[in-house]
C-alpha cells in the first residue's frame, strides 16, 4: 500500500496544531482541492470522541467524495482518520503532535492509501503524492496566519 509521510517542526504548540487539525469543518477554507465538507455525525467509541465527515475533493476533472471517521485522542495529541466510503479501496491517516516547549511542536503526518482500480492507481499515484504533498504545508500556512498574529 503506498504511503506518504511528513515530519515537520512548527513554531506552534501541539495543542494549537491538534485543535486546528481537529476543526475539520474549516478545511474548505484552506485545504487545497477540498471544496466542501460537512459533519454527518459525532460520537464516542471506547472513550474516544469521533467525528464523521464527508469531504468533497476536486482536482482537475476529478470530483470525488470521501466519508471518514476522525478519532480525536486529545490527551495523546493524536488524530486518526479512518476511511468509511469513497473511491478508494483504503485510505487512512494519522497526525501526531509532539510538543517542544510551549510554542513549538513536531507534526508527524502519515497517509496510507490504495486505489480500487489498479489502472487508476498507476495513472494517479504521482498526482496523489503531489496533492497530499501540499496537504501538510496548507495546515502550516493556515497555522502561521491564525496563530502568529496572536503572538505580536
Amino acid at each position: 500500500m503506498p504511503k506518504i509521510h511528513t515530519l515537520k517542526k512548527l513554531n506552534h504548540s501541539a495543542a494549537q496544531m491538534f485543535a486546528l487539525v481537529a476543526d475539520v469543518e474549516r478545511y474548505p477554507q484552506f485545504v487545497p482541492f477540498c471544496t466542501n465538507l460537512h459533519i454527518t455525525g459525532q460520537g464516542e467509541a471506547n472513550g474516544v470522541p469521533y467525528i464523521d465527515a464527508v469531504m468533497q475533493v476536486e482536482y482537475k476533472v476529478l470530483r470525488e467524495r470521501f466519508t471518514s471517521r476522525v478519532f480525536l485522542y486529545e490527551a495523546e495529541r493524536r488524530i486518526e482518520v479512518q476511511f468509511l466510503s469513497g473511491p478508494m479501496k483504503a485510505l487512512s491517516n494519522i497526525w501526531v503532535f509532539t510538543p517542544h516547549g510551549d510554542d513549538a511542536c513536531t507534526v508527524d503526518f502519515t497517509l496510507n492509501y490504495e486505489f480500487k482500480n489498479p489502472l487508476l492507481a498507476m495513472a494517479m499515484n504521482a498526482a496523489f503524492q503531489a496533492v497530499f504533498g501540499t496537504f501538510v504545508r496548507s495546515f502550516e500556512r493556515y497555522a502561521d496566519a491564525r496563530f502568529s498574529a496572536k503572538r505580536i
